[in-house]
């Protein structure tokens, strides 16, 4: 629709969908949105806004080193607030960091250029100044209401509600002029008046509450300051009317008490000061009441709840029966009667353990039994019934201590796992029922060890062994199989006594013969069976010439040994012997198993097997014939001299 028809268009080379303007003269031109001049010389700019339609979006192209123009903008519009200029998204301020307001630059490379508008109530970090405000004066929210970055005592709040630079010093004259000064304006405001008033946020608080209850926050009541966030000092002053100071304090802006304090209203003087050092004094009237939701004695109800039940709101048990006011109320008894009391049901029984070894003697302790009751600890009744899981009842049963024990020995191999179900009563016979299973440990025998034989004496041994694991179960039995043979056809069993504590046992062996092997083994036995420990040997050795003229001996304890010929004697050590009868003698062994004697009395005497009780006597080469003991004395016949000596 320019006038130029398609034949004319296309006669005259124009673009048939892009009106052509034609001006006095006859020029002719024509626009389109997004035309692109193709010189790769050109940087391009684009101008906008966000959110777009402050500005009107455009993109431009220029030389390199043009300077770029953008409008002026400040204030609000459509209730959004001009916050600050970026390029290629860096926030552009001045030297004070304030946002600027217009933009001249020179253009280097591509660019875009936005103006950044905020909704003008917007607030979202709630400390009370303008997102937009922040922006223009800071670039970001990081600032609070009560922070002074220029350093002139004008709070950003209080800078904010006045119209101020958040960051240019304001200066305040004598009269209450107030100038700030930047480098191209001078601004100036009203000065500073006293607050009207002292307000509180509330006047009553409860009564005999402790020391330290705050009553209230003072608020400030200034021309100044209408939204109230100004900083104030508060005191206590003691001028006019300052009835009931001592008992109150400051805090900060809060009011405290000093001391509980009864049911009464109290008067205070308070001295506001801004932070223009302007000050005044007002007074204040705070009350304290009754607090019928408090719970004095501790015992569950407020006061108020305590007067409409008649109970003692200073007593956790008015009626001394040991259960609370609450307690009595939630139940249903009566508080007011020692004789009416609540009881709550057990709520849980407990067994501390639930296994026991197979094969223990009757009344073996499976675990304590304890019940779960809000109203006791101790004191509970403990019985097996009937029920759903009773089916074991039989095997068990509850002492006086209220431990379940085993009333049978049980088997694991008959049954591993039994069930009982226990009733458990409190002192008003409230019962609570429980199932346990119980479960019976599979028991081995017992496994001993034998040791070495060790020499005791000349002639004496000892045998230990060991119980290495008893099977779970106790074991009954101990001691020593002993023979002289390794089949054991013959054995001999000895009975020893085991030590709980080391697991050893032990036995004495006197009456053996010497030069003799014997064979021994340790053996165990428990409710499970009996098991033998390994194959030990020992040997009573005996001296060379001993073994040649004693004939068969045998050890008969005490070091003491018996000859099959020549009687009783102690081997004292390898060369003397004290015989029963004899005394002391020194043998000496002859190859053809006859021996020498000798002792201090007869000298060397020669006898044999077969010819003892006769001595040849070498000294008087006399036969002599040992006819014992007489009143004490030794008595031989000398055939020599037909003699008795």
């Amino acid at each position: 629709a320019d006038s130029f028809t398609n034949a004319q268009e296309l006669a005259l080379g124009q673009e048939a969908t892009i009106k052509d303007l034609v001006q006095d003269g006859g020029a002719s031109t024509r626009t389109s949105v997004g035309f692109v001049y193709a010189d790769p010389s050109l940087v391009r700019y684009t101008l906008g806004s966000v959110p777009v339609g402050f500005v009107e979006t455009s993109d431009s192209y220029v030389n390199p080193g043009t300077i770029v123009h953008t409008p002026s903008l400040h204030g609000d519009s459509n209730g959004f607030t001009f916050a600050y200029w970026s390029i290629n998204g860096v926030r552009q301020a001045g030297a004070s960091g304030v946002a600027k307001s217009k933009l001249s630059f020179t253009l280097t490379a591509n660019s875009l250029v936005k103006a950044h508008y905020v909704e003008t109530t917007l607030d979202s970090d709630g400390d009370g100044i303008k997102d937009w405000y922040e922006y223009y004066h800071f670039g970001d929210l990081s600032q609070g209401p009560q922070d002074d970055p220029d350093g002139d005592s004008f709070s950003n709040f209080r800078e904010s509600a006045l119209g101020q630079e958040a960051t240019i010093a304001d200066r305040v004259e004598d009269g209450g002029i107030s100038s700030r000064a930047s480098t191209g304006f001078l601004y100036m405001v009203l000065g500073n008046r006293t607050p009207y008033g002292v307000g509180i946020s509330q006047n009553e608080f409860f009564e005999r509450e402790p020391a330290g209850l705050t009553v209230g926050r003072l608020l400030p009541l200034d021309y100044d300051d209408p939204n109230q966030a100004d900083a104030y000092d508060y005191a206590l002053v003691s001028t006019g009317g300052a009835n009931d100071n001592a008992n109150f304090s400051i805090s900060g802006d809060l009011l405290k008490t000093k001391v509980p304090m009864d049911i009464a209203s109290y008067t205070v003087r308070v001295r506001i000061t801004d932070s223009g050092n302007e000050s005044r004094d007002f007074h204040l009237v705070v009350s304290a009441v009754s607090n019928g939701n408090k719970d004095e004695d501790g015992d569950g109800l407020t006061l108020n709840e305590e007067l409409s039940y008649g109970t003692n709101p200073k007593k956790f048990d008015t009626d001394g029966d040991g259960f609370s006011d609450k307690v009595e109320i939630d139940w249903g008894t009566n508080p007011l009667d020692p004789a009416s009391l609540p009881n709550r049901v057990p709520t849980g029984l407990t067994l501390s353990s639930n296994t026991v070894m197979e094969g223990m003697v009757k009344g073996t302790k499976v675990g304590d039994l304890k019940g779960v009751d809000e109203d006791q600890t101790t004191g509970f009744g403990f019985t097996l019934v009937s029920g759903t899981g009773s089916t074991d009842n039989k095997s068990f049963e509850i002492n006086q201590k209220g431990e379940l024990v085993t009333k049978e020995v049980l088997d694991y191999e008959s049954k591993s796992l039994l069930n009982v179900r226990i009733r458990v009563a409190d002192q008003f016979n409230a019962t609570f029922e429980k199932t346990f299973s119980i479960e019976v440990i599979d028991a081995f025998r017992p496994y001993p060890s034998t040791y070495e034989a060790e020499s005791s004496g000349l002639a004496s041994f000892q045998l230990t062994g060991r119980i290495l694991s008893d099977g779970g179960v106790p074991v009954t039995k101990v001691g020593f199989l002993l023979d002289r043979s390794l089949r054991f056809k013959s054995a001999t069993t000895i009975r020893a006594t085991l030590n709980a504590a080391t697991g050893l046992f032990s036995t004495e062996l006197t009456e053996v013969d010497l030069g003799e092997y014997y064979y021994f083994r340790a053996y165990a036995e428990n409710s499970e069976g009996f098991t033998y420990g390994s194959i030990k040997r020992f040997r009573v050795e005996v001296n060379p010439g001993l073994s040649k003229w004693g004939g068969r001996i045998s050890l008969t304890g005490g070091g003491w040994a018996t000859s099959s010929w020549f009687g009783s004697f102690m081997m004292i050590d390898s060369e003397w012997i004290y015989h029963e009868t004899l005394g002391w003698l020194y043998p000496a062994a002859q190859n053809d198993g006859s021996v020498w004697y000798w002792n201090e009395k007869h000298g060397w005497r020669w006898t044999q097997d077969g010819l003892y009780p006769y001595f040849y006597r070498w000294r008087d080469l006399s036969w002599l014939y040992y006819m014992g003991l007489r009143q004490g004395r030794l008595v031989y016949w000398n055939y020599s001299t037909k003699t008795y000596e």
